[in-house]
Formats: structure tokens, C-alpha cells, sequence
């Protein structure tokens, strides 16, 4: 960590943002109304790991810096664990074929099993330490994965064995039933089943299955040189494939259950065309609205992924393509617009089991910590987006893997969270093979700590995103801020709500920002006082920890519901017809004397079409806001093919009704409404903004 006094960056713009937080405001949303760690603050891998450890083949027999990572970093900083695919792989290698052609030897399984399931891979010291209550306990919700090979049933044969998964699809035995049959018995038997930690009953069951990474894209869309040969299947192929896996896994699994789920898709880019249609939203029809109508309806929950492509290089120029801001929050509307539709009302839970972003210009050149940051800062902006809907999203997982070797190419892994000495190019570390951190360690050091009640937070531009968390115990309140803009900004801050016998005794400040040549520096600071002001760093996170001699309470709550428009046609896709209004109904809203409300219409149109509709509710004419959450996705001509975002426009609490009706009127036609959504706020007291 580099400890500075203040970031050495350009003077901030003249206009300062407002933000306030009140601290005796409760805030819940959907029911929930505190920070989970276990959801948002793990990583890419599982207690199991042995790139945990140093020494071995996995970290290309180097020692590691922290010799003891599970204790040096996930309990230091309060990690949790995310996700994992290599491991049932590799245990698939070792299963011979059954009776069954296509089909795993169940009972070779039960005999195999013993040595994953209890550690078996590591030494006895570790073993103390990796089965420990400790660590078994951050392993509540993680994630399996399959990977496209050689789990999809194409004929591609499993390492060391050389059968492949049956691609038999009949009625007793639909397709994907083989790989089904295979993971259900890996659940049943490598994992304790009980749940116990600590106890010795071995490696904690995941709590969601994903049936296949990424599928769609390595399977059809792009698929690598080695499934050459191999058939190439249809999305519903892809689609029906899930359907095969989940139903073996269930009844092998009914006395601790996992969730199984999906499709995962690599780049949920709702509004694109399809290569056999050039419409808008082709792809939404071809894939994902097609998913939800069939196979989805089936799954435990809807996983996907999210990255922001920070460099792009394409006819001699760098594209920057970001989910961050408006567009993040049109793929989160999209997807729960049509569950509610689909599915009467019930949204199934979403699993973010990668986000984070791409940086394609430096991906294949060696480490440098300027690459690092463009991970960072869409990791931060990313997460604080999830964090908004604490209610709907059941996992994130920044993609932060451990060492990577198994992904090295011509250079390391990018995405990791240690990296050899000798890769800073220095000549004090030239052969220093030692493994030590990344820059990405900073994620979780600039979180450290945060928990508790979430508090009633808000900021006058868009472009800031921020939250706020009393820790009742520690009395501490942590203030979280992120700003979307590529320039440094002032951000004036006022704590409301403070009781007059509450005093101040310490304020720590830690900032993530880019320095000067792109490199991310972690400041902290401390001082006696709540600052006034503050300058965030471009495209920046600040954390302020405010340490009470009594911690804030918290008498008054708002309360944060999300009401999605009726659908009346077959499509949750509204075409934009010039002139004409398109009319829905907002049923089931539950007004309140205090609070706010916010309309979110979700539109993706050609870049240069009208981003402000006439927009009438209950017959009250909506000011519609010219900004948008993040940039404006056309970048000059070098960001998104075309605008994909949410308008999130004010609704006065007057004209709020059990029944609303809205009209949505554009002056030019093209591209299609894909979702209305209210955003009620109901408060027990007024909120006046500062």
C-alpha cells in the first residue's frame, strides 16, 4: 500500500457535489438493510485452493511473501469466498466411464472422493488451517462452475480417461443428463453434507451451481481452435443442456440442496443484433428472453456477467465500451421487467459470478500496476451498482483469481491477486520468483471493515455513487463514495441526523485513485474531524470511517420498493414509433407523505436518437434530466455501438397513486422502451437535501 498525504492530481472542477447522509435513517430495500460481506467482499476462489499456498506446483515451486494467506489476507481483511471451476474438473479426470456408455461410475465416485472431500491434496499443517471453522464458515454461498469442456456434451473426450458425456436426448434421458448425472454424485459425495464447520466433516457444499461458463460465446459465438470437429450447438441446445443438469442433480441431493442456475452469459448485450438479424434487441429475443420463456423458468436463479472494456483497439482506434452507470442499471431492469411479466410477480435471485473488466490494448503485454487500475475502478463502480440491490442480487464476484498459472500464456494471468517480485521490472526484484501482491489487493483493503446498518444516503449528481453503514458495535459509520467522472471532483459532505451527545473521536480516510501516470494509489489518512470537503480522484473511491463515542441510532426508516409497469403484448419490448405515446400501468404502489420517487425507463436507441420523451404520470408532466448515470456511451464515436441505459427521472410524491399510468412520448422513431420501473421511497420523516 502507498500512504500519501493527499492525491497529487489536477484542480477539480468548479462546481462542487453535494452529498448527504442521514444518519438516523434506517434504509431498506426490498426487506434488507445491512452490508453483507459474504455477498460482495470474496474472491475467485474457495478455502480449498492450493494456490493458497506457496511452494508447490502452483506457484511454480516460489515462496510467497505472506506465507499464511488464508490467515495474512482472508481473515485479516474479512474475505469470503466466490467462486470455482478447476477443482471438479480435475476430479473428473480421475473418474473411469460406467456401465452406462457416456455416463460417470457412480460408485467409483464414493471411493474416489474421500481424499477432495477431506483435504487431501494439502499437508497436515495445512489441513489445520484450511478446515479450521474459520475459513469453512466464509464458504456458505460459493459458487460452482462448469467449464465448457469437457462438460457440454459434444463428444469431446475427459483427460486421462477418454470417454465423453453421452449426448443421448430422449425422454428418459434428456440431453445434459449425463453431465447432470456426474455433477449430482460430485455433490453427493466430495462435499460435507451436513453443513457443520470446523468438525472435520470436510469441504463446505456450494450453494449455487452454474451448469456451464459462459456457453453461448465459447461454444457458438467463438469457440476456440480445440473444439474444431466438434459439433456446434444451438442456443436451445445450450438452454435444454440446463434443463438435463439440474434435474440429476436434484434428486441426488435432496438432503442438503444446492441451487442450480444460469445461463452465465459472457456479454449480456441486451440491445445488440443477431449475425442473422440486424434489429435492435435481436439478441435479447434470440437468447435471453428466449432463455427466461424456457429453461430459465426451471433454474434457481439467473447468473450472468459484467465487465467493463476499458480498451478496445479497432480501425486504428481504442474503443471504451462500459457497463458502468446508465447501462448496468438497464440490464438489472431488463432482466427483472420480464421475470415479473414471465413469471407472475416472482424474480428469481441473480448471481453476478464475474464482473470487473477487460483492458484488451495491455492484455497480452507483462504486468504493470496502470492495468491493475482499470480492474479497480470498475470492480468499485460495478460493486457500489450491485449494492443498490441488495435484495436481488444473491452473489457478486469481482474476478480476482489467485495466481492464475493455468491461465498463462505468452505472459501471466492478468486478473490475480499475486503476481512473481521480478514482474515490476526492477532491478532490486530482477529473479526474485517470491509471490507477492498486486495492485488488486487494494479492493479489499479500501473495504476493510465496512459493515452494518445501511443508512438513507444521497448525492445531487448521478455521476456519484453513495452508501453509508453504522457498525452499532464499533461505532463506527462509514461513508463510501465513487465517482463516475474522468475528471477529479469536489464532493461536500454533511452528516445529518447526529445526536448532540454523539461526538467524534477519529476519522480515517482512504482514497483509491489513479496518480498521475495511471497508477493506483491507496492514501490514508486520519484526523479528528468529519471533513467538509473532499477531492475524489477520477473515477475514484473514498471510504471514511467516523468513529462515535456513541454510535448514531437510527429512529426513522426508509423503506425501498421497485414496481414494474404491466406488459400488455407478448414482448417486454416497446417499439418507438415518432409522435405516438405509449402508455403503461404501474400497479400496487403504496404512496407515502415522505420520501421520493423515481421513474427508470430503460431505452436502447441508435446513437443521435432523442434521449428526452414527453413523459406524462397521472397526467403530470415529468422534467426529464439531460444527464445520465456514467458516460454517454458514444464517447466521440469510440464507445457502445448504440445507447443502452436507464433515464431515471423524478416523480413528485403528489402525483404518486395506488394505480399509475404513464405516457411515454418521443419526438423521432427507432429503438424500443425496454422496461418501466418505479422506484418508491417511502420515509417516516421528510428528507431535506443540503
Amino acid at each position: 500500500m502507498t500512504m500519501v498525504a493527499a492525491p497529487p492530481q489536477a484542480a477539480p472542477l468548479a462546481v462542487n457535489v453535494s452529498i448527504n447522509v442521514n444518519a438516523d435513517v434506517r434504509h431498506v430495500v426490498g426487506g434488507v438493510s445491512s452490508f453483507s460481506r459474504e455477498k460482495f467482499i470474496n474472491i475467485h476462489a474457495i478455502n480449498s485452493d492450493l494456490e493458497w499456498w506457496g511452494g508447490n506446483a502452483q506457484s511454480l515451486n516460489q515462496p510467497q511473501e505472506v506465507p499464511d494467506l488464508l490467515n495474512g489476507f482472508v481473515k485479516n481483511l474479512d474475505v469470503y469466498f466466490g467462486r470455482d471451476s478447476g477443482s471438479m474438473a480435475y476430479e473428473l479426470t480421475r473418474v473411469p466411464q460406467g456401465s452406462q456408455p457416456g455416463y460417470a461410475d457412480a460408485n467409483a465416485m464414493a471411493s474416489l472422493s474421500a481424499l477432495p472431500r477431506t483435504y487431501g491434496y494439502h499437508t497436515a499443517a495445512q489441513r489445520t488451517v484450511v478446515g479450521s471453522a474459520e475459513f469453512e464458515k466464509r464458504m456458505a454461498s460459493w459458487v460452482l462452475v462448469a467449464q465448457e469442456r469437457p462438460f457440454f456434451p459434444n463428444g469431446y473426450p475427459i483427460a486421462n480417461q477418454g470417454w465423453a458425456f453421452s449426448r443421448t436426448d430422449t425422454q428418459a434421458a434428456p440431453f445434459g443428463s449425463s453431465t447432470g448425472h456426474f455433477i449430482g454424485n460430485y455433490l453427493a459425495r466430495y462435499f460435507n453434507q451436513s453443513g457443520s464447520v470446523g468438525a472435520g466433516a470436510g469441504i463446505i457444499k456450494p450453494k449455487f451451481v452454474e451448469a456451464i461458463n459462459e456457453p453461448l460465446y465459447t461454444l457458438i459465438d467463438d469457440p476456440a481452435p480445440h473444439l474444431a470437429g466438434y459439433p456446434r450447438p444451438t442456443y436451445n441446445d445450450v438452454f435444454r443442456y440446463h434443463d438435463g443438469v439440474r434435474n440429476q442433480v436434484r434428486p441426488l441431493n435432496t438432503a442438503r440442496q444446492v441451487q442450480v442456475g444460469g445461463y452465465t452469459p459472457a456479454f449480456p448485450d441486451f440491445e445488440e443484433a443477431e449475425p442473422s438479424n440486424a434489429a435492435l434487441f435481436a439478441r435479447w429475443n434470440a437468447r435471453d428472453g428466449a432463455w427466461l420463456g424456457g429453461a430459465g423458468r426451471n433454474m434457481d436463479f439467473v447468473s450472468l456477467h459484467l465487465y467493463d472494456f476499458e480498451g478496445i483497439p479497432k480501425n486504428g482506434n481504442v474503443y471504451k465500451q462500459y457497463r458502468k452507470g446508465s447501462n448496468v442499471e438497464a440490464t438489472f431492469d431488463m432482466l427483472d421487467y420480464a421475470m415479473n411479466w414471465a413469471y407472475g410477480g416472482q424474480l428469481k435471485p441473480l448471481v453476478i459470478s464475474e464482473y470487473g473488466a477487460r483492458a484488451h490494448q495491455v492484455e497480452p503485454n507483462a504486468w504493470t500496476p496502470q492495468r491493475d487500475w482499470f480492474y479497480l475502478k470498475a470492480m468499485n463502480s460495478l460493486m457500489l451498482q450491485f449494492m443498490e440491490r441488495p435484495d436481488r442480487i444473491a452473489k457478486a464476484i469481482p474476478f480476482v483469481v489467485l495466481k492464475g498459472e493455468w491461465g498463462r500464456t505468452s505472459v501471466p494471468y492478468n486478473w490475480r491477486l499475486l503476481r512473481q517480485a521480478f514482474e515490476d521490472g526492477t532491478p532490486a526484484n530482477a529473479g526474485n520468483g517470491t509471490w507477492v501482491y498486486t495492485e488488486m489487493v487494494n479492493f479489499y483493503r479500501l473495504w476493510n471493515g465496512v459493515k452494518g446498518t445501511r443508512l438513507e444516503s444521497w448525492a445531487a449528481d448521478r455521476d456519484f455513487l453513495v452508501d453509508a453503514y453504522v457498525d452499532g458495535a464499533a461505532k463506527d459509520l462509514y461513508v463510501i463514495i465513487n465517482s463516475l467522472e474522468s475528471t477529479p471532483r469536489t464532493v461536500d459532505l454533511k452528516l445529518l441526523g447526529i445526536p448532540a451527545g454523539s461526538t467524534v473521536t477519529q476519522v480515517e480516510q482512504r482514497h483509491l485513485y489513479p496518480d498521475a501516470n495511471g497508477r493506483p494509489i491507496l492514501s490514508t489518512s486520519t484526523s479528528a474531524s468529519v471533513p467538509g470537503s473532499v477531492v475524489l480522484g477520477s473515477e475514484a473511491t473514498m471510504v471514511l470511517r467516523i468513529r462515535y463515542s456513541t454510535a448514531p441510532a437510527q429512529p426513522h426508516t426508509l423503506s425501498q420498493s421497485r414496481h414494474y409497469a404491466t406488459v400488455g403484448s407478448s414482448t417486454v419490448l416497446t417499439n418507438i414509433v415518432a409522435g405516438s405515446t405509449h402508455n403503461f400501468t404501474v400497479p400496487n404502489v403504496t404512496p407515502g407523505a415522505n420520501g421520493e420517487a423515481v421513474l427508470r425507463l430503460g431505452v436502447g436507441r441508435e446513437h443521435g436518437k432523442s434521449l428526452q420523451p414527453v413523459i406524462t404520470f397521472n397526467g403530470v408532466t415529468l422534467s426529464v434530466p439531460t444527464d445520465y448515470r456514467g458516460y454517454d456511451q458514444y464517447n466521440g464515436g469510440k464507445g457502445r455501438s448504440r445507447f443502452f441505459g436507464v433515464l431515471e427521472i423524478p416523480v413528485p410524491l403528489s402525483a404518486l397513486r395506488a394505480s399509475n399510468n404513464i405516457g411515454v412520448r418521443f419526438p423521432d422513431s427507432g429503438g424500443a422502451i425496454s422496461s418501466v420501473v418505479l422506484d418508491n421511497s417511502v420515509s417516516t420523516r421528510s428528507l431535506a437535501r443540503q
